[in-house]
């Protein structure tokens, strides 16, 4: 299924969030996100100026990591206007029963098992 029917992520556009960072380690994958929130998340809000959408910086946390398949693309991140990394999106996300993920986009492709799966938003201090 689509990540957008689980209710673990259905509130978060993910082909709109940027993907400002990937650390992908033995048993734990973290994606550093500028994340775009659906009007269905407790946080949403009307998109900024000049923005199109509604972006909080969270954190896509997967742990209990296993079966991990990972072909990075070896492109080296863009920068945007504040000259943060820029890696792209996640362009697509399915889930399998509860544990099973496939994700891939400009940074590469990911296929695992996770006991945990989960986006985290940061302090409010960090949001854009």
């Amino acid at each position: 299924m689509g990540y957008e029917d689980d209710p673990r992520f259905s509130s978060h556009y993910l082909e709109g969030s940027w993907v400002l960072g990937l650390d992908v380690g033995e048993n734990r994958i973290v994606f550093d996100l500028d994340a775009v929130l659906t009007p269905e998340h407790p946080e949403y809000r009307p998109a900024e100026p000049g923005e199109q959408h509604c972006y909080l910086r969270s954190k896509l946390i997967f742990e209990g990591v296993a079966d991990l398949d990972y072909r990075a693309s070896g492109r080296p991140p863009a920068h945007d206007a504040s000259d943060e990394p820029d890696y792209g999106h996640i362009d697509a996300m399915n889930v399998e029963g509860q544990d099973r993920f496939t994700l891939e986009g400009d940074w590469g492709e990911l296929s695992f098992t996770a006991g945990s799966a989960r986006i985290v938003a940061l302090a409010a201090e960090l949001e854009n």
